[in-house]
This record gives structure tokens, sequence and C-alpha cells, in this order.
């Protein structure tokens, strides 16, 4: 569904054509994909992306659309070639890295922490490697010039839900703003757990010995 189909079901659910619903149909629609943001992280908002190292540079800044670290891995050359040698680098919160600078510890390992929307590091990579992020981005924000996106195309119902949970919330109606708040917890419990049986179906690995 599209921007208009959305915005069309969602005020035909709540029964709405109040000129104020209308003139702040655009502040339910970012206030809906705020809550997904904040709630959601599944295969389909994954993404890749690499950046050459500089020799003692310490920050990073991550990409626009950054929601959330998956897999952080350092190569000290080229990226998706046969003799690529990544490795993982390991997340700690900002608080232990300043303590691992200030102790020197663990020198030899490579440890990553996120603060105001950078990557910071320690120990800091040499020169003309290549850092690999596989993150979450944020949903492609809709509007009346971006009328669809991956999430209202294969998941309408969670659009929906969230856009009438902020109308019936505009117009005081909370017990209704209630069952659609619940409703779009529901649908969005419900994709995250689809998401993690699609990543781990399948029949088990089995070793085999010739």
């Amino acid at each position: 569904m599209n921007y208009d189909e959305l915005v069309a079901a969602a005020k035909a659910y709540c029964d709405r054509v109040d000129v104020e619903v209308n003139q702040n149909v655009h502040v339910f629609v970012l206030l809906a994909e705020a809550r997904i943001n904040r709630t959601l992280k599944v295969t389909e908002q994954t993404h890749r992306v690499y950046t050459k190292t500089i020799a003692g540079k310490e920050y990073y800044t991550l990409p626009p659309e950054f929601n959330g670290m998956r897999v952080v891995s350092f190569n000290p050359g080229g990226v998706d070639r046969p003799d690529s040698q990544a490795t993982l680098l390991h997340y700690v919160t900002p608080e232990q890295l300043v303590e691992m600078q200030e102790s020197a510890y663990n020198e030899e390992e490579r440890y990553y922490t996120i603060v105001n929307n950078q990557l910071q590091l320690h120990n800091p990579l040499p020169n003309g490697g290549t850092i690999e992020m596989v993150f979450y981005r944020k949903v492609p924000p809709l509007s009346v010039k971006y009328y669809s996106n991956w999430m209202s195309e294969e998941n309408p119902d969670i659009y929906i839900a969230g856009i009438s949970a902020e109308i019936e919330m505009f117009v005081k109606n909370y017990d209704a703003a209630k069952l659609w708040d619940d409703r779009m917890t529901g649908a969005i419990e419900e994709l995250r757990t689809n998401d993690i049986n699609n990543r781990w179906s399948g029949n088990s690995m089995q070793m085999r010995i010739d």
C-alpha cells in the first residue's frame, strides 16, 4: 500500500474526517515510523557499508540511516576477495573503552563503541584496510512525494495500526488508541518472530565421515 492508501485506510478505521486530523496526517505517519524504528530490527533493514581506514584515526562517521549495529569487522586488504582476512571487532560500552584506553588493556584486540553517531575504535586501525559495517537501517520515511517503502508494501497492517493509534490519541479517544497500539505491538512482534524463524529455519547440519 502507498502513502495515500495507508492514510485513507487509517481514517476509515477511525471514522475520522475532521479538518484537524487531515491537517496533521503527516505527523501521525511520522510518529508511527518513529515507533517502528525504535522497536523493529529485522533482516529487511540490514545493510552493508565499507569505509577505508586511515592510520591513527579513532572515529568514523556512521551512515545517516543508521538504526543499530549488527556486525563490525576489519579487513587489512580489499573486501569480498579470496584472500580476505576479516576479523570481528568486539563491542564494548563507551565507559569500558575509556578504561581500556587508560590502562592499555588488551592491546592486541580490536574493540568498538558508538559515541555521538560515530564509530569509535580501540586500538586505531592501520592505514589502507577496510572497515565493514552490517547495520540496521531506518525504515525509509513515507510522504506525499515518497509513496511507498518495503514496510508499507509488505506489512501495511503495522503502518495502519500505528497511524490509527496516533489519530485516536490526537482526538483523545484513549481506549481506541490503546487497542490500536496493542495491535501495532502484536504485528511488530509477529514480524520479528517470523524473521527469526526464517533466519534459522532449515535442516540441521550433519557431520559426514567418508
